[in-house]
Formats: structure tokens, sequence, C-alpha cells
């Protein structure tokens, strides 16, 4: 059996991960968005086609998950699921003095 070697940079790394996480936060504002049902043996969200042609109007980066879902969603998940800023957080105010 042979080896295969792959070197990646710090910068390719980078890269990779953020692809994935945009495509986690993408699939994940789909997936809570009213009108969609979520299919849990398949791991995918269910609409009908106008909610759907609706949708990917307004967020085309979403139309990848119109036939399959996000692979290994259960993973990713794990690995993002606590870093999606939500707002509960903001404020309209400058920082504190201390």
């Amino acid at each position: 059996m042979r080896s295969i070697r792959v070197r990646y940079t710090v910068n390719r790394l980078k890269q990779k991960y953020h692809r994935i996480r945009q495509a986690y936060n993408t699939f994940v504002k789909l997936k809570n968005h009213t009108g969609f049902g979520w299919d849990e043996q398949r791991k995918t969200v269910m609409a009908s086609d106008d909610v759907w042609d609706h949708y990917v109007k307004a967020h085309p980066k979403a139309k990848v998950f119109r036939k399959k879902g996000l692979d290994h969603i259960d993973l990713l998940d794990v690995l993002f699921a606590n870093s999606q800023a939500t707002g509960a957080l903001a404020s309209t105010q400058g920082p504190q003095p201390r």
C-alpha cells in the first residue's frame, strides 16, 4: 500500500476552515428559517418549492442544500454551534471605562 503525503500551508487550512464554517452558518440559518422542516433521518431541510424559490432568491448560497444536507452536520454542530453570533450580547454603547 502506498502512502500519499499531502502538505497544506497554514493559509490553505484557514481558507478551508472558513469555507466549511461559512457553509455551516448558511445551512443552520436555512434550517432555522420559518417554513422549513427538518428531516432527522436524512439530515436535510424540507420545504415546498415556493418556499425554496423565495429563500434562494434572498440567499443564493443556500441553493446547494436544496437536494441534500450538509455533510457531517453532527460533527460541524460540535465544532461551530457555540461560535455562532446571535447578537444576544450586542450593545449600542461603546466600551465601558475601567
